[in-house]
């Protein structure tokens, strides 16, 4: 079953996309604190957030032990309740100064 308002645009793009880790959680949903700046309104389930962080952590985890190459990840939520992941690989140091 498709969702109406789904625009297939993810929550990275959109304007009111924020940090999981900046809501509180409450009663199992997450919330955008009072005050939040800008002043955004998200509540996501936590289920849906704690899938996203699953993976993300499981993919970060095997990319970590590749060599001990530097993986860092992020799970944003936007005010329509989707959640997004993203993943940032960067070569270690240590890699850049042996091949100098």
């Amino acid at each position: 079953m498709s969702d109406p308002d789904d625009d297939g645009v993810g929550p990275l793009s959109q304007p009111t996309a924020v940090k999981v880790a900046d809501l509180q959680d409450i009663n199992n949903i997450y919330y955008t604190p009072e005050p939040f700046s800008p002043p955004i309104h998200v509540s996501v389930e936590r289920r849906k957030v704690d899938k996203v962080l699953e993976i993300m952590e499981g993919a970060a985890g095997q990319l970590r032990a590749l060599n001990g190459i530097d993986v860092t990840f992020a799970v944003h939520a936007d005010h329509r309740g989707r959640v997004e992941g993203e993943l940032t690989i960067r070569e270690p140091i240590w890699r850049k100064e042996a091949r100098a």
